[in-house]
Order: C-alpha cells, then structure tokens, then sequence
C-alpha cells in the first residue's frame, strides 16, 4: 500500500454527534501545547493562570492562540462569543486578550459548575443564592407538609 502524496483529514464533521468516550478521547491532546493551568470538563474548557506582569499576560496570550489553532487543527471550533476573561484580585493588571483579533468580553462575575466566583473573590452571593435557594426548597416542604397534615 502506498501512501504517497495522499492527504489525511483528522476531525469530524461540524454538527456530527459524538459519544461521551469518543469526545473524551478526542479533546484529550487539547492541553499539549498550553504552559497556563487549564481545566477540562465535559465540554466546558477553562484556562487561568497567575498574571503579574507582562511575562505572564503574553503566555496566557498564546496560549489562548494554541487553544484556538487546535480547534481549528481538529475542526472543533470554539463559540468565541462564550469567551470571558474574569480578572481575579485587585492587584491584576487586568490586560485585555484577544481571539482572532476579536477582545474578550471581560465579567466580574462566572457561575462554574454552579458556583458563583467573584473578581472580588467574595463569596457573599455565592451564599445569597445558596440561602434564597434553600428557602425556596423549604416553602416548598413546608407547604407540602402542611397540606398532608390537612388530609
């Protein structure tokens, strides 16, 4: 068999289905190229490293350049309007990044894996939703509780 001058296409196709298993092994080389902690999770992907100068914006920088190559590479782009940036702490320089020449929109505020994380890194809403939950959860058990008493 001669695989002379034969081109190879790796990816699937846009809209094709995969199963979990197939997806996990397939996003498994995402992190290869990325020096920033990145965070996988079903089909969510996070990346955030320690910014305090301009060393690190440049690497965060490129590494959201090698993300992007590689859903192009394997034909899984990225939703670019799902992109944030969430600037942690006071003291961060608070650098604008870039997509294929497209700013991200910058947030004060994320809900990851419903936990509510804070630029302020406060967890006084975080526990405001969590409290207002709970009370709906108990109005409802108390309302059903009450009307089973009735019966």
């Amino acid at each position: 068999m001669d695989l002379t001058g034969e081109v190879w296409q790796v990816g699937y196709h846009r809209g094709f289905i995969l199963g979990p298993t197939h997806f996990v092994i397939y996003i498994n080389g995402i992190d290869v190229n990325i020096i920033s902690y990145i965070i996988k999770f079903a089909d969510d992907t996070k990346v955030y490293g320690k910014v305090e100068n301009d060393n690190n914006t440049e690497a965060l920088q490129r590494d959201l350049h090698e993300l992007d190559k590689w859903s192009e590479d394997w034909q899984m782009l990225f939703t670019i309007d799902k992109y944030k940036t969430l600037h942690v702490e006071y003291c961060n320089p608070r650098h604008d990044y870039q997509i294929n020449n497209i700013t991200l929109q910058q947030i004060d505020e994320e809900k990851y894996l419903g936990v509510k994380i804070h630029d302020s890194l406060k967890v006084a809403q975080q526990v405001g939703a969590a409290v207002k939950k709970c009370n709906q959860t108990h109005v409802i058990h108390k309302c059903t509780f009450d009307f089973m008493e009735k019966r």
